[in-house]
């Protein structure tokens, strides 16, 4: 099965996200037809901040990764805010819209570690990029002729708002064509 570890957005953060998403819609369509038909915005619905992309894993493997990951995270809840809008990758062609967190990501990137050592320990290969907390709102489904950047900042949304983050889920990821779909495992409580 095809799990990941994120951090859930509570509903204000996600209507403020949503809102935010709506403007950039509008603004791409009017930068370019080309670009409004080539970008697929994620639900709001869906959105999280994903801490761990562990892949497949074998479901002969998931009894032991739940007894791990249902250990508390040694880190006293904390508040995340959001902030500008970026791309992926940052040099090249892009081919995401993100929206970074302004505040919060060491609260963050001390989960990532913490859970890294434990998903590491029992033999997962996790991928070796660093770690950029953000939110990704939309991947490009084809090539365009625009410069999604540069574009991108000439732009402007309204502040998102911020989140309390008190846990972690570990999700199980379908895909099909019309997109992804999560079914949440385990919470992960963070206590410090």
């Amino acid at each position: 099965m095809r799990l990941f570890v994120a951090v859930d957005l509570d509903e204000h953060a996600r209507r403020g996200v949503a809102v935010a998403i709506g403007r950039l819609r509008q603004q791409c369509k009017q930068a370019s037809r080309d670009l409004a038909y080539a970008l697929r915005w994620k639900s709001p619905d869906t959105l999280h901040l994903t801490v761990h992309f562990l892949g497949e894993v074998k479901l002969g493997r998931l009894p032991t990764l739940r007894a791990v990951m249902a250990q508390p995270v040694r880190l006293a809840p904390f508040d995340i805010e959001f902030g500008d809008l970026g791309v992926f990758p940052t040099r090249g062609e892009s081919r995401v819209i993100r929206l970074d967190v302004a505040s919060g990501a060491g609260g963050l990137g001390a989960m990532y570690v913490e859970l890294w050592n434990r998903l590491t320990r029992l033999g997962l290969e996790l991928e070796s990029r660093r770690y950029i907390p953000h939110l990704t709102l939309a991947r490009l489904k084809s090539p365009v002729s625009v410069d999604l950047g540069a574009l991108l900042a000439t732009m402007s949304i309204e502040p998102v708002g911020s989140c309390r983050v008190d846990h972690a889920t570990l999700y199980r990821s379908k895909l099909s064509p019309l997109g992804s779909t999560y079914a949440a495992v385990l919470r992960i409580p963070l206590e410090p």
